[in-house]
């Protein structure tokens, strides 16, 4: 009883092994086997099968009784062998059989041994029959002689398990290392003990490196996306720790180990063990800083939008007003009859409106609500016109460096407009390297690509034309750049600047299609680059800067619109004294009364474009109806969309921008006449 006991021990446990032989008799043995439920045979040194059991015989396709005394490669065949792929007899010769191997070393040791590697086969059913097999030899002492006992198991089952489980383990690696969210999985006490490669990219550093740190390290330098301090019971681990769930879009910023700041979403979630209790938790991270960037640009655009509709407004009303003071001080200082004071008054008077209406154009430039005289130019033209003027507004201190590039691109851009960007932008630089310096302006032709659209909001991608202009100055802090071209922002002392300057470039460069980023680091400098769009077609030539005072005269009949009385008013004393016949009138319904009423026939119409009920655009088609050979002059003190498209006027529409002075007015209207 005792030796059928250890028996069936030693079959349950077919692994372990075995110090001791069992020793049973032979017909006790055939009871045993013939009651488990799994193939065994029972075989001596030489291979020779001495018992078998039911299943074994049914594995086999044979009687139990054909099978006794058979050699165990009668019956069976091993295909592990590579030298006969028919399979081995189990022979002393074959030393790639795992059964041989098993046989002997359990004969020679006494003890159990297994292999999960083996490929039967047998005749059973008439056909070769494949199986693969669990095997395992148990030593025995049957009636005093040394024997081994085989059992044969169904290990297929168990192959697709494994198979399936080393199946779902490489999908699961593949999913984490194609993730494009960064994850990491840490140890109760914060430690980080996993990190995907989408990690490694995220917080810039190795595997290695990210397991030598915690969740909450001080080397993060962790603060909230504005830049403020962020509690630590608020990060993922601890939120998780704390209460056992998830915990979903967890924003703030670190600082990678290459002194980078980037913004990150984390997701995180507990890991729990067999028995259910938690031990870890995972975290998922994207990288956020391009979002974070556009979102900030964008509520800079939409700030920048909001103060510029505000500017235009305020030009506008105050070009009204610059209009007639700037015609009266002109008109002043000519009077014959005035004494050399009161003219010297007249000309202050004129100065001060001349800078005023400098600051309303720089308005009008930031709001984009300027009329552009765009030109297909090499922008190395401007340049090298530009170099000689220059020189002396930076200094001696300063050296100037111009490097333009060879077969640059042309571009679309008012060239007026783009030299007061150029000196607004030197001027800066001038002024943040007072103890002098490098300034460099270069010119270069570039392609950007959707990655650099991606971060930067409005960028079209495409081919452009660069323009830098760089110094070696003081630079600025992100406090700084942040306001940088909002108009009256600056940082010079009260007195030395407007802060209109940078807000001017802004305005110019967006409303002629292109894009100006700013690049600044404390002590090291700044670097605006400026970014217009590639056209086709040859460059023309640049138009000359001419002063002319001259007024012609004219002897025409002119109606003129104007809802401002004192604009109103200037207009008409100019256009009479040059010898034109005036009709006036305060809005468009009085010039339709007017015109109607009259009976004349008007050779020019001068309108404000902005006027209650009828504005200008309306009014000269409704009088180019009644005469179409009607010339029509309109004014502003700022453009109105109904006669621009993305700032440039429609073909065949003339304009004068407030505030004018009376020689430019005369000149306008003649030019006006005089075209066919």
């Amino acid at each position: 009883m005792l030796a059928l006991t250890t028996l069936i021990s030693r079959l349950r446990t077919a692994a372990r092994p075995v110090e001791t032989p069992a020793t049973v008799d032979l017909p006790a043995l055939s009871t045993i086997l013939d009651h488990l439920p799994i193939a065994l045979l029972l075989v001596d040194r030489n291979g020779q099968v001495e018992q078998v059991n039911e299943a074994a015989a049914q594995f086999a396709d044979q009687d139990k009784t054909g099978l006794r005394g058979l050699r165990l490669g009668d019956t069976l065949r091993c295909l592990n062998s590579l030298d006969d792929p028919q399979g081995c007899g189990f022979g002393p010769l074959c030393e790639m059989c795992p059964v041989q191997r098993l046989l002997q070393d359990t004969f020679a040791t006494s003890r159990s041994h297994y292999s999960v590697d083996v490929k039967l086969a047998s005749n059973r059913l008439g056909e070769q029959c494949e199986m693969d097999l669990l095997v395992t030899t148990i030593p025995l002492r049957v009636s005093g002689n040394p024997m081994v006992l085989i059992s044969l198991e169904d290990a297929s089952g168990r192959k697709r398990a494994e198979e399936a489980l080393r199946r779902e383990r490489d999908l699961l690696a593949h999913i984490m290392e194609t993730s494009p969210a960064g994850i990491v999985m840490a140890e109760l006490d914060g430690r980080f003990m996993f990190a995907n490669s989408r990690a490694e990219q995220i917080l810039a550093l190795s595997r290695d490196e990210i397991a030598e740190r915690t969740y909450n390290a001080p080397e993060w330098r962790i603060t909230d996306c504005d830049g403020r301090p962020f509690a630590e019971a608020q990060l993922p681990f601890p939120q998780v720790m704390a209460t056992h769930q998830p915990v979903y879009d967890v924003c703030y910023a670190i600082v990678r180990s290459d002194g980078q700041r980037v913004f990150l979403s984390v997701n995180g979630a507990p890991l729990f063990d067999d028995s259910g209790r938690m031990d870890g938790v995972v975290l998922a991270m994207e990288d956020i800083t391009g979002r974070k960037q556009m979102e900030q640009q964008l509520r800079q655009a939409q700030k920048m939008g909001a103060v510029g509709q505000l500017a235009g407004g305020i030009a506008h009303d105050f070009n009204n007003l610059l209009t007639t003071i700037i015609g009266y001080a002109d008109l002043g200082t000519t009077a014959p009859q005035l004494d050399e004071s009161t003219r010297q008054a007249f000309t202050e008077i004129r100065q001060a409106a001349d800078r005023a209406a400098t600051l309303t154009r720089q308005l009008l430039a930031f709001s984009r609500r300027q009329p552009l005289s765009p030109r297909v130019i090499n922008i190395n033209d401007i340049l090298l016109n530009m170099d000689r003027m220059l020189r002396p507004l930076i200094g001696e201190n300063i050296e100037l460096l111009t490097l333009p590039a060879e077969n640059l691109w042309a571009t679309r851009v008012d060239p007026g407009q783009l030299e007061q960007v150029i000196i607004n932008l030197v001027v800066n630089a001038r002024d943040a390297m007072p103890r002098g310096g490098k300034l460099t302006l270069e010119t270069a032709n570039v392609h950007l690509d959707a990655d650099y659209a991606r971060f930067h909001a409005g960028v079209t991608p495409g081919d452009q034309v660069m323009l830098a202009v760089s110094d070696t100055g003081i630079g600025m802090t992100d406090e700084v750049k942040a306001h940088l071209f909002e108009p009256f922002f600056t940082t010079k002392e009260r007195g030395k600047g407007t802060g209109l300057g940078l807000a001017t470039c802004y305005g110019i460069v967006q409303q002629n299609g292109g894009h100006i980023w700013a690049y600044s680091e404390l002590e090291r400098g700044t670097t605006f680059k400026i970014y217009l769009p590639r056209v086709e077609g040859p460059p023309s030539a640049l138009p000359p800067h001419i002063e002319n005072s001259h007024m012609p005269r004219g002897n025409e009949t002119i109606l003129l619109v104007e809802d401002d009385p004192s604009v109103r008013s200037l207009a008409t004393h100019i256009l009479c004294n040059q010898g034109y016949a005036v009709l006036r009138a305060a809005d468009g319904e009085e010039a339709l009364r007017l015109v109607q009423d009259a009976g004349v026939a008007i050779h020019l119409l001068v309108s404000d474009l902005v006027m209650p009920h009828v504005g200008g655009k309306v009014l000269a088609e409704r009088l180019s109806a009644i005469q179409p050979d009607l010339k029509v002059l309109f004014t502003s003190g700022y453009t109105d969309n109904v006669i621009v498209r993305n700032g440039v006027l429609d073909r065949g529409i003339a304009f004068l921008q407030k505030p004018f002075t009376p020689a430019a007015l005369a000149r306008k209207v003649r030019e006006v006449l005089d075209t066919s």
